[in-house]
C-alpha cells in the first residue's frame, strides 16, 4: 500500500495547488501515469505544467548508475526541492546504501531537516528490510508525522490497515487506526466502522 498512499496523496496535494516531487524506485514515467489514470488521479496536466516532477530511477534515455547515494544527488538538486513536497515512493538501497556509519545517517537526516526547515514537506516511505536500520530508527525519531502500514486478516478478508504512531500539531482529534482497500477506477477508500 504504500504507492498507492504515496499516489493519493500526490493527487490530493495537486489538487490543493501543491507543487510534487516524486522519485521513484518502482515506476517508470509511463508506467506512473497509466497507474495513476487507473485509479482516476488525473495528474498529466500537472506533469506537463511540472507542477508535479517525477523522477524515476528507471529512465529509456540512458543509463542509470546507482551509487551508494542517489539520495544525496537528489537532495542536492534544486529543480527537485524547490517544490512544496517532495515524495519518496520507496527509500530503500536503491537510494541509500546500508553500509552507512552513523555519522553518514545523521548527515543525511540533518539534509532532511535543513530542507524542512525551509519549508519542504518530505515524505518517505519505507519498508523495513530495504533499509539500514540504525537510519530507519533516526528517520522514525524525527519524523513528525509517523504512520504504519500493514495487511491483516479481518473477517476472512486482507485488509490493508494504517496505524498512526504520531502526528505532531494535529489540528483535532484523530482515528489511530483506518483500513482501506484500493479499487479500480476509485482509488483509495476508507472503511468507514460504525458503532
Amino acid at each position: 500500500g504504500k504507492s498507492i498512499l504515496s499516489q493519493r496523496c500526490t493527487y490530493g496535494l495537486l489538487q490543493n495547488q501543491r507543487t510534487v516531487s516524486y522519485i521513484s524506485t518502482e515506476l517508470s514515467v509511463n508506467a506512473f501515469l497509466k497507474q495513476m489514470e487507473s485509479v482516476n488521479y488525473h495528474v498529466k496536466q500537472d506533469f506537463l505544467q511540472e507542477d508535479l516532477k517525477f523522477i524515476s530511477i528507471f529512465t529509456p534515455m540512458g543509463k542509470v548508475e546507482l551509487s551508494g547515494d542517489l539520495v544525496r544527488t537528489i537532495l542536492e538538486s534544486k529543480q527537485i526541492m524547490d517544490n512544496d513536497v517532495v515524495i519518496f515512493d520507496t527509500l530503500s538501497d536503491f537510494l541509500v546504501s546500508r553500509e552507512r556509519s552513523f555519522n553518514d545517517n545523521f548527515s543525511l537526516l540533518n539534509e532532511f531537516k535543513q530542507h524542512t526547515m525551509q519549508d519542504t514537506t518530505i515524505m518517505c516511505c519505507v519498508d523495513p528490510e530495504t533499509i539500514n536500520d540504525e537510519l530507519k530508527q533516526m528517520l522514525t525519531n524525527a519524523a513528525e508525522v509517523y504512520i504504519t502500514m500493514q495487511e491483516i486478516e479481518e473477517y476472512g478478508q486482507t485488509v490493508n490497515r494504517i496505524s498512526i504512531q504520531r502526528f505532531n500539531a494535529a489540528q483535532d482529534n484523530l482515528d489511530k487506526e483506518l483500513s482501506f482497500h484500493v479499487r479500480p477506477n476509485v482509488g483509495i477508500v476508507v472503511e468507514i466502522a460504525s458503532t
